[in-house]
């Protein structure tokens, strides 16, 4: 026992409880235990550490944390509740893991590692009383709640708990359309059935572009005092009010918008309830984005006219109320849910291109000195997406790496700036950027290190699994070709838009071009801002095709916006080599040489990434061709 006296504080308890939890032992006791171990350390672990607290007791079939802010208590509550259904829904009924958790303020003892006193008590108490899935909280935890975050607050009366004085005033969390798609009873999304679908898989690449925020945060204080990330506003699309079905697929293509994007977290989504509020009310910008709390507001209509469909979109920046772009699409009704698929991807593209391009000026207007953590991320990230262009890219890598190093010191829990340092270590490492990395092992290393760190803070970010495929991609080996291709897999698993070619070089040292082909045209598609390498991508993929001419204006693209980088040069060389140009393929020998003097036709660190002997021979005989030595 601590000689310490006990310190006293007022503190937010959290009390978690897997219910039915004897009933699931009985059934199947080893099996239930890994799995609640395992859900621990996957999920509400990494949940609570995010909101900011401390699991500070365990209780076998469950757990109390303490929060310094009743708001983090409940915002990590109604997450936990979120992560758990959407972890447990594969699972058999009979077998799945549901928890019930109470969120008490008060009065409690500290003492070494220990929470004493009656706050913890009646919070232990409150979850007995919850339903199952469910958050109670007392009512002075309602009471800081309200306004701040975007929940229901369902008067539950008075429950005398067990050993109480006296009835406690308790409050239910309700928390609807941020879970999911509202269901109807036949279980698809109301609305617009299939556009829910492309809605929710489309608006992802807004999530992967823009970069991620705490990733558990998403029902965190409405405040942006706490929130740094771009805020966007999806106001309800407007309609023929005589057509009531126009009116049934505005709202759905609204609220599926909004929760698709509410489910990542590169943007702060404002909730449907907030928006749907303007429904019918005319509101200048500036006054939108002061009551919403939002930078960006994204509104558009939708019209039917017998067989065609007209939509426009258009986002808007709040604070200087300027139109940032807008798009008009008109198609025939009988390719209606294709037309519905084609909005959803250009709108989220577009307006992921945007923001992030707005968001990158507004940070390099402000001075060095000035800079929170996100601005220091959006600053190198704009950097290093301009390296691979630039006469110096070993410079302009060294200058992001050091901005991203000062955004992690500033704040280690913001996942998108280890995930873009290790790109930046990757982009080091596979090409002669920077002296002493180009194909060091260590550098791999701390890329994997930066990944793995990003992923520990956002088990589900997708850019950070995407980012890990391409250290494996990077390992060379056979075993590695096939991790990097399930870790993309994954990734586009957790975001099926996700924009990232890097995944079809994957595909082509595996033999697979033509596959390549259509998964490096979907990235460009779906991201209009899309990297010069994919070009590239392109063009190799023709040449292991037999199809070189085929591929030569996407290489001679790729050149063109990043003459410094080396691959598109011997693709080129290669290409030319196959269309019997060979005085021209010369030229990019010789520009591969001014890079990489030692590059061979049979350069043994390209050629061991070809998974398929005939595609090793006729990339090594095409660069033999153009001039590069055996």
């Amino acid at each position: 026992m601590s000689d310490k006296e006990p310190t006293r504080r007022l503190a937010a308890i959290l009390a978690a409880d897997v219910v039915g939890y004897t009933r699931l032992v009985e059934s199947d006791e080893a099996g239930t235990l890994a799995a609640w171990r395992a859900l621990q350390a996957r999920l509400t672990e990494q949940v609570v550490a995010v909101h900011r607290g401390r699991i500070f007791k365990r209780t076998g079939d469950g757990f109390l944390a303490i929060f310094d802010s009743a708001v983090d208590a409940a915002a990590c509550a109604v997450k936990i509740q979120q992560a758990v259904a959407d972890d447990q829904a594969g699972v058999e009924p009979a077998r799945r893991i549901v928890l019930r958790i109470g969120v008490n303020l008060g009065d409690v003892y500290l003492q070494d590692d220990d929470v004493l006193g009656d706050g913890v008590i009646v919070a232990s108490r409150l979850q007995t009383a919850a339903d199952a899935g469910g958050v109670l909280v007392t009512r002075a935890v309602a009471d800081e709640v309200r306004g701040r975050l975007d929940v229901g607050l369902v008067d539950a009366g008075e429950r005398m708990l067990k050993n109480a004085a006296r009835p406690v005033r308790v409050t239910k969390l309700a928390w609807g359309q941020t879970v999911g798609p509202r269901r109807d009873a036949a279980g698809t999304a109301r609305g617009s059935k299939r556009l829910a679908v492309s809605v929710l898989g489309a608006t992802l690449a807004i999530a992967a572009l823009v970069g991620g925020w705490y990733g558990w945060n998403t029902l965190g204080p409405s405040s942006k005092a706490f929130d740094p990330r771009p805020t966007i506003a999806v106001l309800p699309f407007s309609y023929d009010a005589a057509d009531t079905a126009q009116g049934d697929l505005a709202d759905g293509l609204t609220e599926d918008v909004i929760t698709a994007l509410g489910r990542f977290t590169s943007l702060a989504v404002i909730s449907r309830n907030s928006s749907f509020r303007y429904k019918e009310r005319e509101t200048d910008l500036q006054t939108l984005g002061r009551e919403l709390g939002a930078r960006y507001v994204l509104d558009g209509s939708v019209r039917r006219d017998g067989g065609r469909m007209r939509i426009n979109v258009q986002l808007a920046d709040t604070a200087n109320r300027s139109q940032i772009w807008a798009e008009r699409y008109e198609r025939e009704g009988k390719g209606l849910f294709a037309l519905q698929d084609e909005i959803a991807q250009s709108v989220a593209s577009m307006l992921v291109g945007h923001i992030t391009h707005a968001e990158t000026e507004r940070a390099l207007r402000k001075r060095d000195g000035n800079l929170d953590a996100y601005e220091l991320y959006v600053q190198g990230l704009a950097l290093q997406r301009r390296h691979i262009a630039s006469a110096e890219p070993g410079k302009m890598l060294l200058q992001a790496r050091a901005l991203f190093e000062r955004a992690i010191k500033l704040d280690p829990r913001f996942a998108p700036s280890h995930e873009a340092l290790a790109n930046n270590y990757l982009a080091a490492f596979v090409e002669p950027n920077v002296e002493g990395e180009w194909r060091n092992p260590a550098v791999l290393a701390q890329a994997a290190a930066a990944a793995e760190e990003a992923l520990r803070l956002e088990p589900t970010n997708a850019a950070a699994l995407a980012t890990l495929a391409w250290v494996a991609r990077n390992r060379g080996s056979k075993e590695g070709m096939e991790q990097a291709e399930a870790l993309f897999r994954r990734a586009q698993a957790e975001n099926p838009s996700l924009a990232d070619g890097r995944f079809a070089d994957v595909l082509i040292y595996q033999g697979r071009s033509a596959e390549a082909l259509e998964v490096a045209r979907e990235a460009m598609r779906l991201n209009p801002f899309y990297p010069p390498s994919y070009d590239g991508y392109v063009g190799h993929a023709y040449i292991l095709l037999g199809r070189a001419a085929e591929g030569m204006s996407s290489l001679e693209r790729c050149m063109a916006r990043a003459p410094a980088f080396r691959p598109c040069h011997y693709w080129l060389a290669a290409a030319l080599a196959d269309s019997g140009r060979v005085a021209e393929a010369k030229e990019h020998v010789a520009m591969t040489h001014k890079i990489d003097p030692n590059f061979r036709a049979n350069d043994p660190v390209l050629m061991q990434l070809y998974q398929r002997a005939a595609d090793r021979e006729r990339m090594a005989s095409a660069l033999e061709r153009a001039g590069f030595p055996r």
